[in-house]
């Protein structure tokens, strides 16, 4: 577990739930923008909190022998929840980004939280180590968003690049995040 000054660094720690690329390819696939970056991170952001509330609260009562389908229903129940809000209030969002909201009931980033950090921590570490992680996947989305919009902005007149924008073009993008970070890393740990 990281303490103190290791937790604030959480953004570029070996241990943040952010780098784990399974967990991030639903999100990304989405981010053909810097709108829709904060469209999904904000979407994301909520549902992991709110899981992460309700699921500290409720720790105590749900028996060992089914937690693991009780903290899916409870993410499924936050996650359906946040989709008919959205669908209410915010249309554009829904119809952009479409069945990856409902999606999040399964991400593996939401479902490893509750498995790990909130059945085992107390609910204010707990929510702690939730806000510093949705927080780091929000930031992971908007600097995707972010390049892939800069990129097209650069590169705007160019035919050959138009399709820069198409989704799984986000792969490369967070190639290169991944990269930067790990040769970050490695500078960090050779000094």
């Amino acid at each position: 577990m990281l303490q103190g000054r290791q937790m604030q660094l959480a953004f570029l720690s070996k241990e943040n739930l952010t780098l784990v690329a399974c967990g991030l390819c639903p999100l990304s696939l989405v981010v053909t923008s810097t709108m829709h970056a904060i469209a999904m991170g904000s979407i994301f952001f909520a549902v992991f909190l709110c899981s992460s509330i309700v699921l500290s609260i409720t720790r105590s009562f749900i028996p060992q022998i089914i937690r693991l389908p009780m903290l899916l229903i409870s993410i499924a129940c936050i996650v359906t929840v946040a989709d008919i809000l959205i669908q209410a209030f915010q249309y554009e969002w829904h119809i952009a980004l479409g069945i990856y909201i409902p999606l999040l009931c399964m991400n593996s980033i939401i479902v490893a939280n509750a498995e790990e950090n909130i059945v085992r921590n107390r609910m204010k570490e707990a929510l702690r180590i939730t806000i510093i992680n949705g927080l780091s996947v929000v930031g992971i989305l908007l600097l995707v968003g972010i390049i892939k919009d800069s990129i097209l902005l650069v590169i705007a007149d160019s035919s050959n690049f138009i399709t820069f924008n198409a989704a799984p073009n986000t792969f490369l993008v967070l190639a290169c995040i991944f990269a930067s970070i790990q040769h970050i890393n490695g500078r960090r740990s050779a000094s």
